[in-house]
């Protein structure tokens, strides 16, 4: 059995972070900060897209920083730049 890093963003991992984004937008938190992500799949595009859906639900917009550029490749391969909010990040 593997142990989970804290900084995976992937289908390990997606259900609890999912969970504890929604409840960061209910309490009115919709300012997502991605930088300890490193290591993602496919299913952080997705996380990112739902908690973007429950923060218009709530009247809100979810903002999203600190996104590695392995997660922009990632957003950008599926098309779903324009659907999110992403902060740009200075590039060294």
């Amino acid at each position: 059995m593997s142990m989970q890093a804290a900084n995976d963003l992937n289908v390990n991992s997606a259900t609890a972070i999912l969970q504890s984004g929604l409840v960061a937008i209910a309490a009115g938190s919709t300012d997502f900060d991605m930088s300890r992500y490193t290591v993602v799949d496919s299913v952080a595009v997705t996380v990112m897209l739902a908690w973007q859906r429950a923060a218009v639900a709530a009247g809100k917009t979810a903002t999203f920083r600190g996104v590695q550029d392995n997660l922009r490749s990632l957003i950008a391969l599926y098309g779903v730049t324009d659907l999110l909010a992403l902060e740009d990040q200075e590039r060294h």
